[in-house]
């Protein structure tokens, strides 16, 4: 019996690793990918967001950009431009390009972020140098209204600068009670100070 035994918990074992091995396979995840990303071509939000959210949780790029997508425009998720800057954030930490460019252009335009040239021009070399060529036009446009001091910032900067350790996103969340007064919102728009708005 004891002889018997021990290829039975040898078959097991290799069962349970070749099991697990699957269950843990690259390929799998990719298959979810990109089956999340057809859904989401194809209009089935619901399909896309129950695929690509795990992915996106667990740090895949190119899901993080998709989920943020669906939260600016409204897909699936309520729309929240701050939650789509927040993913976007994550994505452009892995390396999406995309993701680097409309953090660029968020920080070009203090659009949910504070409103900082630098980070624009950081990030949106960071998204030029992977190609993006949209990121262009913001380097562009950061070179027409940056100061010198700035700009020599954003040139020492630029050389240690790393998507992955880039500080985090500045959201300013605006308070409730602000959110219908007129006054306020104008305050805060001539301090120069942005804030992400909920629709």
């Amino acid at each position: 019996m004891p002889l018997r035994r021990r290829p039975l918990t040898r078959l097991a074992l290799v069962l349970l690793t070749t099991l697990a091995l699957l269950a843990s396979d690259p390929l799998a995840a990719e298959t979810d990918l990109q089956r999340g990303l057809a859904a989401h071509s194809a209009g089935d939000f619901e399909t896309a967001a129950r695929l690509l959210f795990p992915l996106a949780v667990e740090g895949n790029p190119e899901a993080q950009y998709k989920i943020g997508e669906m939260y600016e425009v409204g897909e699936f998720f309520q729309r929240d431009p701050c939650l789509a800057l927040v993913w976007w954030d994550k994505a452009a930490r892995g390396g999406h390009a995309l993701s680097m460019a409309f953090l660029a252009l968020a920080y070009s335009e203090g659009e949910g972020v504070i409103y900082d040239r630098v980070r624009a021009h950081l990030w949106a070399v960071a998204a030029a140098a992977r190609g993006e060529l949209g990121a262009e036009a913001t380097i562009k446009i950061m070179w027409l209204i940056m100061s010198d001091e700035e700009f020599a910032t954003a040139q020492r900067l630029q050389i240690g600068f790393r998507p992955e350790t880039a500080p985090p996103i500045d959201l300013y969340p605006l308070p409730q009670p602000w959110l219908h007064d007129v006054a306020m919102l104008r305050r805060l728009a001539e301090s120069g100070m942005s804030w992400c708005r909920r629709p």
